[in-house]
């Protein structure tokens, strides 16, 4: 089920992202031609559908090269998580594609229903990127499909970064020596808020672009900033510093200097620092708005020159398969397994079988035909099929002596004669 994206939607949007309807216009498009009641409609129909039921669940940063082959139908689902605070950026890049509609969109999943999807942000077609800040913790799908009948090669990117700038110049998150929601005053109270320990005079800087709203000291916080960021309706909170440099009214810029570290107020027994607090209808943690994530992607081992390419299995091994109500799981496959490689992410292939179930094998587990299995050809009498799941067709009795058996897929053989010609076979019993 899907629903639109609301006015008061718990992501903020750039107007140049708001969702699109491209998909949908394509899907009536189908239909009016009456290309929806057809193989061809059904399928893209089909795999669109998919990408909610069965979606890649992926860590970001993630990063996926994959080729989109004209003569297939297929759709692309990603599936992350999203802290409350996090700025999620999307960019897609054409290394080799036919001129053809991309449609690139994101939808958040109903926390009370798996079934129920809010498209949030759409692609922009003009720098081939989207981008969101989610407000809530939360899971997001990524949907990538192409018109049908053109090919293509694709890059996706998908990373994540705090919305705010870490409020303490030169330090990160090592610097953080308590966390939101820590006791205080012997369980009275709670921490709202995050400490960051630099030395004395270490600047602190603005997280965002707003205005000065309050530089009163209390005898809690002592010398305290209160900063207005219009742009998320929230307050930011400083205290404890040794000095204040702005005033009450002053407009600032993301990164501007409004004072230093120290430890006034009630830290006046410890070491000097920074408490960072976040507030928008009550204190808001403020961990994930300012940390830096993991922001490298994984190293590559797999191969980029095989995307496209058929391959087999050296060793059984298994696939890693991913859907919306198990988090993740593997499919065994065996020895000499037939496959189409689709694309590389990391150290993994993802890879189509020839029952159009597709999944990730990791690099080491694959090779490329470059001699048959056997020594020999086939001796014992065999068949020609049009493909190797049931139900295929008999198309005749084979009779190539040159041909020989490069890998399977379940009871079926595939063939390559000397003049690199593939078949399916099946083996007469």
């Amino acid at each position: 089920m899907f629903v639109s994206c609301q006015q008061e939607a718990p992501e903020v949007v750039a107007e140049i992202f708001q969702p699109k309807h491209q998909h949908e216009a394509y899907s009536h498009a189908l239909k009016e031609i009456g290309l929806n009641d057809s193989a061809l409609g059904k399928a893209w129909l089909s795999a669109a559908q998919n990408v909610f039921d069965q979606p890649t669940v992926v860590t970001l940063p993630f990063k996926e090269e994959f080729y989109v082959d004209a003569s297939t139908v297929s759709g692309s689902g990603y599936k992350f998580d999203v802290h409350r605070g996090q700025r999620v950026d999307i960019s897609l890049e054409k290394t080799i594609v036919d001129s053809t509609d991309i449609f690139l969109d994101v939808f958040r999943i109903d926390v009370d229903s798996l079934s129920q999807f809010t498209h949030i942000a759409s692609l922009n077609d003009s720098s081939m990127s989207l981008a969101f800040e989610s407000n809530i913790d939360a899971a997001y799908i990524l949907r990538f499909q192409t018109e049908l009948l053109r090919s293509g090669r694709y890059i996706i990117k998908i990373n994540s970064a705090p919305a705010l700038a870490f409020p303490v110049s030169g330090k990160t998150k090592s610097a953080i020596g308590s966390l939101f929601g820590a006791p205080r005053d012997a369980g009275r109270r709670m921490h709202h808020g995050i400490d960051i320990f630099a030395k004395r005079h270490t600047e602190i800087i603005a997280s965002c672009d707003g205005y000065i709203s309050s530089t009163k000291s209390n005898d809690l916080g002592g010398n305290v900033i209160w900063l207005k960021d219009r742009k998320r309706n929230q307050n930011l909170y400083y205290a404890h510093l040794e000095s204040i440099l702005v005033q009450e009214g002053d407009i600032v810029k993301r990164g501007d200097v409004l004072g230093t570290v120290g430890n006034s107020g009630n830290a006046v027994t410890t070491a000097p620092h920074l408490h960072y607090g976040l507030y928008s209808n009550g204190p808001i943690d403020p961990y994930h708005f300012v940390v830096e994530t993991r922001s490298r992607y994984n190293k590559v081992l797999a191969k980029e020159e095989l995307i496209g390419k058929t391959i087999r299995t050296k060793e059984a091994t298994n696939m890693k398969v991913y859907n919306l109500l198990r988090r993740g799981r593997t499919s065994p496959i065996p020895k000499y397994q037939i496959a189409d490689i689709i694309g590389i992410s990391g150290a993994y292939y993802r890879v189509a079988l020839p029952d159009d179930s597709e999944g990730y094998v990791f690099y080491d587990d694959i090779e490329e035909l470059k001699r048959p299995i056997r020594r020999s050809t086939i001796k014992e009498p065999y068949q020609i099929i049009d493909r190797p799941v049931v139900p295929h067709i008999v198309i005749a009795d084979g009779d190539n002596p040159a041909q020989r058996v490069y890998g399977i897929h379940q009871d079926a053989v595939y063939l390559m004669d000397d003049l690199g010609q593939v078949s399916w076979g099946r083996i007469s019993s």
